[in-house]
């Protein structure tokens, strides 16, 4: 598996909810950030979250990343408010 950045967050759960967006879409994706393992999270927010998939996924995941973008996509309530 050779995994590659498709898209950095801002932080920690801006790039956990893409990651979710795509696991849901059934590309398997996975977070790195340069946080010192969790001890210095102050980083992330420094230098960003990079969410990876697999070289062979980077397509599927840039065409529904482009969907999210431009609104395509809307995360479903469950139940009713």
């Amino acid at each position: 598996m050779s995994l590659v950045p498709v898209f950095k967050a801002e932080n920690a759960t801006h790039a956990t909810i893409i990651r979710n967006m795509l696991q849901d879409a059934g590309i398997e994706a996975s977070l790195r950030s340069d946080d010192a393992n969790g001890v210095l999270p102050m980083l992330d927010v420094a230098e960003g979250v990079d969410v990876l998939v697999d070289l062979s996924q980077v397509g599927e995941a840039e065409a529904l990343l482009e969907q999210f973008k431009q609104g395509a996509l809307a995360i479903e309530e469950d139940g009713e408010g």
